[in-house]
């Protein structure tokens, strides 16, 4: 039952950080995502069944949809301490703005 503890909370604090992998000295190419080290939860889990598989999903399942969930609800008590009275009035102007901005930028760089 520990060995199980330690595997899950292995899955839950290694992909927040991890470092980058190096081997004899050489550091290791990734692509930039976590795809290889997902990879490499499941390539063990898989020496324990249809169980590990399902336990690492589970836990990445959970730990993906709570981190996400928790940066939304940060972002929105955010949002809501802005003072948004100026914005109220001026968000068409400000859209306006925004979107010319937005055209010249792109006719600098030529989209």
């Amino acid at each position: 039952m520990k060995t199980l503890r330690l595997f899950i909370a292995a899955l839950v604090i290694v992909p927040f950080v991890s470092c980058s992998a190096q081997t004899s000295g050489k550091e290791v190419q990734t692509d930039g995502n976590n795809s290889d080290k997902i990879e490499a939860y499941y390539f063990q889990a898989g020496t324990q069944g249809w169980m590990g598989i399902l336990l690492v999903s589970a836990v990445y399942m959970i730990v993906t949809v709570s981190g996400m969930l928790l940066l939304v609800y940060l972002g929105n008590k955010g949002v809501r301490a802005i003072r948004s009275h100026f914005l109220d009035h001026h968000e068409k102007l400000l859209s306006g703005m925004v979107l010319i901005l937005l055209g010249v930028f792109a006719l600098i760089i030529n989209l």
